[in-house]
Parts: C-alpha cells; sequence; structure tokens
C-alpha cells in the first residue's frame, strides 16, 4: 500500500501514531492508538501537508480510541474538503461507537473497510466535487453493496 515500501512521514504523540501512506492516487491517514485532545494537534498537523489533496482517506482500523476534539477536526476538514474526505471505520472496531453516539455516521463518508474506501474515492475523482453530497454518496454506496 506504500508507494516506496516504507512510512512516508510519522508523527508520535503519547499513545498515538499517526502514518501516512500513499497509495498513488489518494493519501491515507493511518491513525494507531489513542486520539484525544492531548494528541488532536499532531492529527490536524497531518492535514495541513494534505490541503492539496482533493481526496483524502482516513483510517481507524488500529485505533483504540477517539475523543471529541478529534471528532471536530475531522468534521472542520470534512468541510473544508467539500465532502472528499473517506473514514474507514470496521463495525467491530473499537472507535466505532462513538461516529455512531455523535450522529457522525450521518454526516461523514465511512466505510468498513479500505477496498471499499479505495473505491468510493476512485469514483468521486470521476465526478465533480459538487457532488460529493452525503446523500449522493449514500446511495453509491447502497447500490454497490447490492
Amino acid at each position: 500500500m506504500v508507494s516506496d515500501g516504507e512510512d512516508q512521514d510519522t508523527l508520535d504523540g503519547a499513545a498515538l501514531i499517526i502514518r501516512l501512506e500513499s497509495t498513488g492516487d489518494f493519501p491515507i491517514v493511518e491513525i494507531l492508538g489513542e486520539l484525544d485532545v492531548a494528541s488532536v494537534g499532531s492529527f490536524e498537523e497531518t492535514f495541513d501537508v494534505l490541503d492539496a489533496e482533493r481526496i483524502c482517506i482516513v483510517s481507524f482500523e488500529l485505533a483504540t480510541f477517539v475523543d471529541s476534539s478529534a471528532i471536530g477536526i475531522l468534521t472542520q476538514r470534512h468541510r473544508a474538503s467539500k465532502g472528499a474526505m473517506i473514514l474507514v471505520i470496521p463495525a467491530n472496531c473499537a472507535v466505532s461507537r462513538i461516529f455512531d453516539i455523535t450522529g457522525m455516521r450521518g454526516v461523514l463518508h465511512i466505510v468498513t473497510d479500505r477496498e471499499k474506501a479505495l473505491d468510493l474515492a476512485r469514483y468521486m475523482r470521476d465526478v465533480p466535487a459538487a457532488s460529493f453530497s452525503r446523500d449522493g454518496m449514500a446511495s453509491v454506496a447502497a447500490a454497490e453493496s447490492s
């Protein structure tokens, strides 16, 4: 998944590692460990590096904790990217429940695995940015699952 076989950038927090990978087409921000108010600054800095990217995938597959400060950053970046951010949150993932409780599943583009995220990113790359509405993505996801 990493284009050159190594991490391109790693930022460390107290109990957090943020790894930036490249698939060749889309950057993947991988969260490992706890993303909370103490480490959210490093998370936000990662997005500063990616501002020029149209579509970004954020993987929470190895995250063990996410708090509301991280949800706030995700919401801000989702708006700034005009919806061109996809989150990978497996159903059995440790952080899945916070996205349900906060209602973010109805706002952010969330899929359950990386392959679905890459498929959705490829679709989003081929449509105008104005088409990235949550309802439009929900209908695409429903069509793909059938």
